[in-house]
């Protein structure tokens, strides 16, 4: 999370200054940086993109089990990659997806 803040205000901070007062390393927040990005976190996109696709597809209708049952139809929400989604995924985007 610090270093996803620090990225996110580098332009407008020096870096080292946000890795003081986080208590984050630079050499930990650059290595970060430096990091492909997960398979984790390219599924959780995509699903993400799927799920706002149906919802907007629907009108804003669906809620959470239309969506879910319509991502199953299609083959979007596979069981292995998608457990952890209830409770890291959807509540942080809430507000667009329900």
């Amino acid at each position: 999370m610090s270093s996803r803040f620090i990225e996110d205000h580098r332009d407008a901070h020096p870096v080292r200054l946000m890795c003081a007062v986080l208590e984050v390393s630079a050499a930990g927040y650059y290595a970060w940086r430096g990091r492909p990005v997960s398979a984790r976190t390219t599924t959780n996109a995509a699903l993400l993109a799927a799920i706002r696709q149906v919802h907007q597809n629907s009108g804003g209708c669906y809620g959470s089990p239309r969506v879910h049952a319509t991502l199953r139809v299609k083959g979007t929400w596979r069981q292995e990659s998608a457990a952890h989604i209830p409770g890291t995924l959807v509540p942080e985007h809430s507000k667009v997806v329900s």
